[in-house]
């Protein structure tokens, strides 16, 4: 067995190092366009369960070149994660609502509790969540060195993974229901955004009142920045990579996947909350959509 290098990974930092260009370029102009602006400092927070489209949606909010991206403070981080902030470490209400810029953030913590200021705005989303359970199979094996957890999934197949996180991965459920009945953020759906970005982009414009900032130009270019062919490095919607992060940006691959046992499963998994939550988000109207 060959030993093993100790040099760096020369691809991995070149990675890092071409994201790092492009974050400082993107901070650049949302400073110099921030100091010609009028509108008041504003923190947007897109909060969400986890492979709902939510790294697209902060891809294309931050195109519109308002909001910087500062790195999440140590004592307010969500799991020690960098870029996510945790909506109920102490004092992130302050933090949150002081900032002398507007600033974008992302979480997959619980709605606060605390009262929420003018100068924050929340983002949610939701996705079919039959999908959004094959999309996390895929994504926790791929990245479960680096999470430190779920080696399980590595060798299982892709349904076996979605009946491991049936049983066990009860944090999206609690994440769907609880932000689905946050009365303080607008929400937005995976298959409504791919149906027409530009169309769910206009609507967070709206909710953050961004109207005199943001003209209808404005929303086609961040939507044309942030095509899933760019985003994926040229593949079209539908061309499925595995290991990529942007696996296929298609919805209703669930058709193609679940087995009889996985439905049944999912009917019944939880005390079937998950049966439940995906017919109040109207994604089936009959309790035996497997049988269609």
């Amino acid at each position: 067995m060959p030993a093993r290098s100790n040099l760096p990974d020369l691809g991995r930092l070149t990675s890092q190092a071409e994201r790092a260009v492009r974050y400082a370029r993107t901070e650049a102009r949302v400073l110099a366009r921030r100091r010609s602006s009028a509108l008041p400092p504003q923190t947007l927070v897109v909060a969400t369960p986890h492979k709902v489209g939510s790294t697209w949606m902060v891809k294309l909010i931050r195109s519109l070149h308002l909001h910087r991206s500062p790195i999440v403070p140590k004592r307010f981080r969500y799991r020690g994660f960098n870029s996510l902030v945790d909506l109920a470490a102490p004092g992130v209400d302050t933090f949150l609502a002081e900032g002398r810029t507007s600033r974008l953030y992302k979480s997959h913590a619980q709605p606060p509790t605390w009262a929420v200021p003018d100068s924050v705005r929340f983002l949610t989303m939701v996705r079919d969540p039959r999908d959004a359970l094959l999309s996390s199979a895929h994504y926790l094996a791929n990245m479960a060195d680096e999470f430190g957890e779920w080696h399980e999934l590595v060798p299982l197949s892709t349904v076996e993974r979605a009946h491991v996180l049936l049983d066990k991965a009860f944090f999206d459920l609690e994440l769907y229901e609880a932000w689905t009945a946050y009365a303080h953020a607008v929400l937005v759906r995976y298959e409504d955004l791919l149906e027409s970005a530009e169309r769910e982009l206009q609507r967070v414009v709206d909710h953050c009142e961004l109207g005199a900032e943001v003209d209808a130009a404005a929303v086609h270019a961040a939507v044309e920045a942030n095509s899933f062919a760019r985003l994926s490095g040229g593949r079209q919607q539908g061309d499925e990579e595995a290991s990529s992060f942007y696996r296929s940006g298609t919805a209703g691959g669930w058709r193609d996947t679940f087995t009889p046992e996985l439905a049944q499963h999912f009917i019944e998994a939880a005390d079937g909350r998950w049966q439940k939550l995906l017919l109040d988000l109207g994604y089936e109207s009959v309790d035996d959509w497997p049988a269609r």
